[in-house]
């Protein structure tokens, strides 16, 4: 699938520009062929899982996000303020990737939620 035809439908959101999406699409499909799951930690409202998802449509993506925000954090080191992307579900991602049979949503606070996968292997991570 070529990028134009991916993000025909994918609602831009401002903090993510088309450059980004374009080289995320790009590095996605570069590792098709590479042994392994795809993940993304930190899902937000799935724009990105999406793109991800049609990239490597035949890969198990597994989306890790707490969705109720950003938790506790170090001002030091993070960017964005505890509660921060809190107005998402799992019902509104689980609708954006309803296409892809692939995907799989982990609710929680990572790595705890991907515990149950410690003996997977990766190919790509978002």
């Amino acid at each position: 699938m070529r990028f134009h035809m991916a993000t025909r439908d994918i609602e831009r959101a401002n903090i993510t520009s088309e450059l980004r999406l374009r080289t995320l699409f790009l590095m996605a499909q570069s590792c098709r062929g590479v042994h392994g799951d795809y993940a993304e930690v930190g899902v937000y409202k799935g724009r990105s899982a999406q793109l991800i998802a049609r990239a490597a449509p035949e890969k198990k993506l597994h989306l890790f996000d707490t969705f109720t925000g950003m938790p506790e954090h170090d001002p030091t080191i993070d960017g964005h303020v505890k509660g921060e992307f809190a107005d998402t579900t799992i019902v509104e991602v689980s609708e954006r990737l309803k296409e892809n049979p692939n995907a799989r949503i982990w609710a929680g606070l990572f790595p705890a939620s991907a515990s149950h996968l410690a003996n997977k292997t990766f190919a790509f991570a978002h």
